[in-house]
């Protein structure tokens, strides 16, 4: 595997995939679908969960940057949706102290924002930068564990005045397109923006 590239650490409920009526809703509060919800479920081949909009997007990009890991507290192997399912070979394996984490979860017996997952992954990874995509304080508290560039919120399940300290860059979404375009202005400079490269982000960062 090769070293010091970007790694990009997914929760998965409420950051890649909700509940299959909020879903729907999203998406058609966007503008994305005139579909009734059973039409949308048929469309989408959703059960319980469907997919955020974008967000698979988001994950197919980011693939191509860098190294994308899932971590999710509950087993997306048996509750993900098909197409979260679909997105299976843009994540990758990973060992803690030699031993395989299952994928789509966090290494048995802890909890994401416990140093020893964070320390795993970065001895695992050895990534360049970090970056953080959830929807809780546990996701914060990993990034802030992982010494992350940036954690990026999907959502607005928490109380953004939570996320204080510890992170130098945090950004808040609701859709995967709003994620992506953000990613890309980091990533891809020649479009120009605003916004400062990821080079100036990793020079900034007060912890080295």
């Amino acid at each position: 595997m090769e070293q010091n590239k970007p790694l990009f650490i997914y929760d998965c409920d409420g950051t890649l995939q909700s509940p299959a009526m909020f879903s729907w809703a999203l998406t058609k509060k966007l503008g994305l679908t005139n579909l009734s919800f059973q039409e949308y479920k048929e469309q989408t081949k959703a059960g319980q969960y469907a997919m955020l909009p974008g967000m698979a997007d988001v994950v197919k990009y980011t693939a191509t940057r860098g190294y994308n890991v899932l971590l999710s507290g509950g087993n997306p192997e048996k509750d993900g949706c098909p197409e979260l399912h679909d997105l299976n070979p843009y994540f990758q394996n990973w060992q803690l102290d030699g031993r395989d984490v299952a994928f789509g979860r966090t290494p048995e017996g802890y909890f994401k924002d416990n140093p020893i997952v964070s320390n795993g992954l970065r001895k695992f990874f050895e990534p360049s930068q970090v970056f953080v995509i959830g929807d809780s304080v546990e996701e914060f508290l990993l990034a802030v564990n992982m010494k992350a560039i940036a954690f990026i919120k999907r959502g607005v399940s928490i109380d953004e005045e939570k996320l204080v300290g510890g992170v130098p860059n945090i950004f808040a979404f609701e859709t995967g397109m709003e994620i992506k375009q953000k990613l890309q202005e980091l990533f891809e400079p020649q479009q120009k923006i605003d916004y400062r490269t990821m080079q100036t982000l990793a020079q900034k960062d007060p912890r080295g």
